[in-house]
């Protein structure tokens, strides 16, 4: 099986503790002990892949901070490296796109390439009443409204 993941990177400054990063380094070693082909998107200009030594490795402009990498899309580029790699899934490893994804690859008529995602980070807290309420490190100027239903919309 043929897997492209695009990496969500939000601590880009220190690479090495990002959850994004990490998780897709274990990931491809777990992929790839299986004898899959396994290609990451990293974001442009990050230098520190020796992790990613035996997977094929695309760069983009995918964000790398909290808001960027949920909003950053780059709608060529990744139609420039789907159609080079190809792939049967792609694992999306920040969920706010996956309907950017989706209407990707029904635009380049592409009804093989299956996505895979999930929730991170829900962008939720249950406050002293039970109640649930927005991550208040993500609801700059309302913005977490919009957070949760890309993540609700992934979903979908």
């Amino acid at each position: 099986m043929k897997i492209l993941s695009i990496a969500n990177i939000s601590n880009f400054d220190d690479i090495n503790s990002d959850s994004g990063y990490i998780f897709n380094y274990l990931l491809a070693n777990e992929f790839m002990k299986d004898k899959n082909e396994f290609a990451i998107v990293l974001p442009e200009g990050l230098n520190n892949v020796e992790k990613f030594k035996d997977c094929k490795i695309y760069y983009s402009n995918i964000g790398t901070t909290k808001y960027s990498s949920r909003f950053a899309f780059n709608w060529d580029s990744f139609v420039e490296i789907i159609n080079d790699f190809n792939p049967d899934l792609i694992f999306l490893n920040q969920c706010e796109l996956t309907a950017a994804i989706k209407a990707l690859l029904i635009s380049n008529k592409n009804s093989k390439t299956k996505i895979l995602t999930y929730c991170h980070y829900p962008a939720l807290h249950v406050d002293e009443n039970s109640n649930s309420i927005l991550d208040y490190s993500l609801n700059n100027e309302g913005l977490g409204e919009t957070i949760v239903y890309n993540i609700l919309t992934a979903i979908n």
